[in-house]
């Protein structure tokens, strides 16, 4: 029994050497003194029992919280990688309207270009060839209107 008291005070502290003197353990002690230093190490034995009970309740305690983080943290992340998907999404659609929107400036300047053409030409009439340039013109933005009006149900898509 006293052994596994002191092997409790050598574990609990590890980190100090323990020297033996003989002021401190003589070799025959008086009963007494025996009975005194028996009853330090109990209360100290007892006080490493209790130490080490709450040692591990916080310890436990502690995994708990880890394991309830650990979730959180995987639970954002799942978050986290259904935003980038929605963002890439999101960022493909932005694409294609750039592209409608750009041929869609393209196709109204040469609307504008070929009606001046035909407006201002170098005679009353100008002939076919503007006419023909307003019509390109007006076919180029109407298959832009039309590509940014099949754009719609991939939006509605995203949106829910």
């Amino acid at each position: 029994m006293v052994r596994n008291i002191i092997g409790l005070l050598v574990i609990f502290k590890m980190t100090q050497t323990l020297t033996v003197r003989e002021a401190q353990f003589p070799r025959n002690p008086e009963p007494n003194q025996l009975r005194t230093t028996y009853n330090k190490l109990r209360e100290t034995a007892q006080r490493l029992s209790h130490a080490r009970g709450a040692l591990i309740g916080i310890n436990n305690r502690k995994k708990l919280q880890i394991e309830s983080l650990q979730a959180e943290l995987s639970s954002y992340a799942e978050d986290a990688t259904l935003d980038y998907q929605e963002k890439a999404q999101l960022l493909g659609i932005l694409g294609k309207y750039r592209d409608v929107f750009a041929s869609m400036e393209t196709a109204g300047d040469e609307m504008v270009a070929g009606f001046q053409e035909y407006e201002f030409g170098s005679g009353p009439f100008a002939g076919g060839r503007p006419i023909a340039r307003l019509l390109n013109a007006c076919r180029a933005f109407i298959r832009a209107w039309k590509a940014a009006k099949d754009l719609g149900p991939e939006i509605r898509e995203l949106g829910q």
